[in-house]
């Protein structure tokens, strides 16, 4: 579990110790809503969004998934004050 607000920070530092190809899950506390987030490669990122919006975002740099991300964390965790995040393989993406 993590604070909402300091998602972006927590979530920059999980990636750069992140494997290429492994994702980070974060979750509300209930579990309804989540973003997906694949490390690529250095500075190539994808994002799934599944909650409010169901979208996925390719081709990302860290400097526009962090902006993104702040969309993302205002749109589908309006209300949260805690998070749940994981790591999970891309076998795992699927409900």
């Amino acid at each position: 579990m993590i604070n909402c607000d300091g998602f972006i920070d927590t979530v920059r530092q999980k990636l750069k110790t992140t494997a290429y190809g492994k994702s980070l899950e974060i979750k509300t506390y209930k579990g309804d809503r989540r973003i997906i987030i694949t490390k690529n490669w250095d500075d190539d990122y994808s994002i799934q969004e599944d909650g409010f919006v169901l979208a996925h975002y390719d081709h990302l740099t860290i400097d526009e998934l962090r902006k993104l991300l702040k969309t993302l964390q205002k749109r589908e965790f309006p209300r949260s004050n805690k998070l749940r995040i994981r790591l999970i393989e891309q076998s795992e993406h699927r409900h």
